[in-house]
């Protein structure tokens, strides 16, 4: 019997590690290192850099001349280059997104090391490198654009071929967290996408969105309708990668409130026609309400991050960081007991 234990613990770490596959929400960088005449220079030392934290990624040339970073978090990076003989090369402006494979070939000019060479990086026409179809949502749309609900998983709207299945008070109301992420995907039904959050699993068993992080907290997140690989295609919607923001060198923090009331959401043309058709039964208060329910919230938000300090302690600069989110809404949503369970 012991040694039957033996067998089944190591399958299931294998098995459950199998689930993990492909929820990598970081992305990767490389390309080949050339001189002005297109030849190859093998160990060249490169570093790819996050241009918020200064975390640097080692990634030398092997003897093909080709350099890999991967596991790099989305963000603004820059990528150095040094060869003994070559000048400095410095490429800024580089964005990496969730699950972004980026090719930069690095092109090496003949000089002294102590001169740079600087380029500024263009963004891309065409992804060459696979052929997923889907869009990106940045923090910067996350901040502008409005939130009825509170919950980031509204803006997977602004994905071609992604609709909302809610009814309509469904999109605002912020004790539905888990039902803005009813949406159809290019046909397939409701509840057939997949969730993860920072490459962990982030579903309900029915299929929903089952944490919604405060939208300060997003640093972006991907929505991949097709085609899928083996590591994703789990099921036949869109598969939704998420990524929380990091800590950065900068202390930073922000905080909003945001305050829902009915009156002021007007009601859309399906709504109106469901309260004022006879045939769904005569005009009433209750039917009203019940179309478009008189809840009135206030919700608030907070984040804040930067390095890790300890005066005279440890300086965690370039290094260890901190992010901290707060979410609450008033008044807090209860659940209703059953009648039987009352007291």
């Amino acid at each position: 019997m012991e040694g039957l234990r033996r067998f089944w613990f190591p399958l299931y770490l294998a098995v459950g590690a199998s689930c993990f596959l492909g929820q990598n929400p970081y992305g990767r960088v490389g390309g080949r290192v050339t001189d002005s005449a297109g030849a190859v220079v093998p160990g060249t030392f490169v570093k790819v850099i996050h241009a918020e934290t200064g975390v640097e990624t080692a990634a030398p040339a092997n003897e093909e001349g080709y350099y890999e970073a991967a596991n790099l978090s989305p963000g603004p990076y820059r990528v150095v280059a040094e060869m003994r003989g070559f000048k400095r090369h410095e490429r800024t402006g580089v964005e990496v997104h969730v699950g972004d494979t980026l090719d930069i070939p690095i092109t090496l000019e003949v000089g002294q090391v102590t001169e740079t060479v600087t380029v500024t990086a263009e963004a891309p026409l065409l992804e060459s490198t696979n052929a997923d179809v889907g869009q990106v949502v940045d923090s910067r749309q996350i901040e502008d654009l409005p939130l009825p609900g509170g919950s980031v998983a509204y803006l997977m709207q602004l994905t071609p071929g992604v609709i909302s299945t809610n009814p309509p008070t469904h999109g605002w109301l912020p004790q539905a967290v888990d039902a803005q992420s009813n949406m159809a995907v290019s046909g397939t039904r409701t509840r057939a996408s997949e969730f993860s959050l920072d490459g962990i699993p982030n579903m309900t068993r029915d299929g929903q969105l089952s944490f919604s992080p405060p939208p300060g907290m997003v640093q972006e997140f991907r929505v991949q309708t097709a085609p899928f690989d083996a590591s994703v295609g789990h099921f036949s919607g869109a598969h939704v990668n998420m990524a929380l923001k990091s800590g950065t060198n900068v202390l930073r923090g922000s905080a909003y409130w945001q305050h829902l009331v009915p009156g002021w959401a007007a009601r859309d043309f399906f709504t109106n026609r469901f309260i004022y058709d006879t045939s769904t039964g005569p005009v009433t208060k209750e039917k009203i309400e019940n179309a478009w329910p008189p809840v009135s919230t206030d919700r608030y938000w907070a984040t804040a991050g930067g390095p890790v300090f300890l005066p005279k302690v440890y300086n965690g600069r370039n290094r260890t960081f901190w992010m901290y989110g707060f979410d609450a809404r008033y008044p807090p949503h209860h659940v209703e007991p059953w009648p039987p369970l009352r007291i």
